[in-house]
């Protein structure tokens, strides 16, 4: 952990709670907004401190709250979409915090089951209810999917169309009760961060656009105190 409170320009890492302050009261409303919505999207100006509110903020205490005596037990898949968002999203479900204790077990190794899971997840929107139904999360284990930076996907859609909008609507309908079943309808989460002069670019991914109309969260900006 950061020995100085001042980590410039960067976000803040989850190890660095210590030192994360004066978004109590956000981080607050962020875990109350859970119980009610299993989408909601981080809107804010470039560099307000949306990754470090969601990562060293909500995460952070949604994972330090993982114990013996815990009701729910939360694992947390944190990406960037990047250039290859379904590798991205592969690579986050296997580390630790995430699906990594479920699912490399049935592998013979790391690459193997990137190798599967990139390769699964682009089958349809509805892939990762699929896996979870073959490999299902104990009961009252949840999974928070954060897509960090989304305006990313924005650009991925000027050159790769199909791409971009496949993506987005496994993010999506990944957070909505399988349409064909009615268990897990409330085991997966997802929230995004996003720059909120991407907000006119929304309406290029309809199923996006359904999602964000009424579960924005705007990160207020820092003040002195």
């Amino acid at each position: 952990m950061s020995k100085q409170p001042y980590v410039g320009l960067r976000p803040f890492e989850r190890d660095e709670h210590e030192i994360f302050f004066g978004r109590e009261k956000c981080v607050d409303e962020l875990l109350d907004l859970l119980p009610t919505s299993n989408f909601f999207a981080v809107i804010g100006e470039a560099y307000c401190g949306k990754t470090s509110l969601v990562r060293c903020g909500l995460e952070a205490r949604l994972l330090q709250g993982n114990d013996a005596d815990s009701i729910v037990h939360w694992h947390v898949a944190n990406f960037r979409p990047d250039s290859q968002p379904f590798f991205q999203f592969a690579d986050s479900l296997l580390k630790p915090e995430a699906l990594g204790d479920y699912f490399l077990d049935e592998f013979e190794n790391l690459t193997t089951a990137q190798y599967f899971l990139r390769q699964n997840l682009t089958q349809s929107s509805l892939s990762l209810h699929t896996l979870l139904d073959r490999t299902p999360l104990p009961k009252g284990h949840k999974l928070l999917l954060v897509c960090d930076q989304f305006e990313e996907l924005f650009h991925i859609w000027q050159y790769d169309k199909k791409k971009a909008k496949a993506f987005v609507n496994l993010l999506i309908d990944s957070s909505r009760p399988h349409p064909l079943k009615e268990v897990r309808a409330h085991d997966i989460y997802l929230v995004i961060t996003m720059r909120s002069a991407y907000l006119d670019k929304v309406p290029i991914f309809p199923k996006l656009e359904e999602a964000i109309r009424s579960n924005i969260y705007l990160t207020p900006r820092l003040r002195k105190d």
